[in-house]
């Protein structure tokens, strides 16, 4: 099952998140790797996996509960109001919305908890948490 396509893809595919999103090589900067590039333009999306899980059964099918999160980043500006929007964006777009996920069958995407994340001067970020429920195929 791959839950990180299924996430970037989700991402990707929503214009209301892509029209506040900068562009890296023709694409949203959308990030799923452990890092983002050092040349990534902002604002941009970095989700680089699941920060939590769990596998479980009910007798004839095996699945895995994650909790992701989607990490919004953008140029400090003195306000939080591009990232935040940024943010909002990320929640239409995942919450109770339906996940195409390779090798699986999507169960549910929940919204889990959201925070400020952590960054330097020049950045400001916020990060939103899901709970995704995913049966094996």
């Amino acid at each position: 099952m791959n839950i990180t396509d299924a996430v970037y893809n989700r991402l990707a595919a929503d214009a209301g998140v892509v029209a506040l999103l900068a562009a890296y090589n023709g694409a949203p900067a959308i990030f799923t790797n452990t890092t983002v590039p050092g040349d990534a333009p902002r604002p941009y999306l970095w989700s680089p996996g699941d920060t939590a899980g769990t596998t479980f059964d009910n007798l004839d099918e095996f699945g895995r509960d994650v909790t992701r999160d989607v990490i919004c980043i953008a140029d400090d500006t003195g306000s939080s109001a591009p990232v935040e929007a940024l943010k909002e964006a990320v929640y239409s777009a995942m919450h109770r919305q339906n996940l195409t996920v390779p090798g699986g069958r999507h169960v549910m995407t929940i919204f889990a908890g959201e925070g400020v994340a952590p960054t330097d001067d020049t950045l400001t970020g916020r990060f939103i948490t899901f709970r995704i429920v995913i049966m094996e195929a």
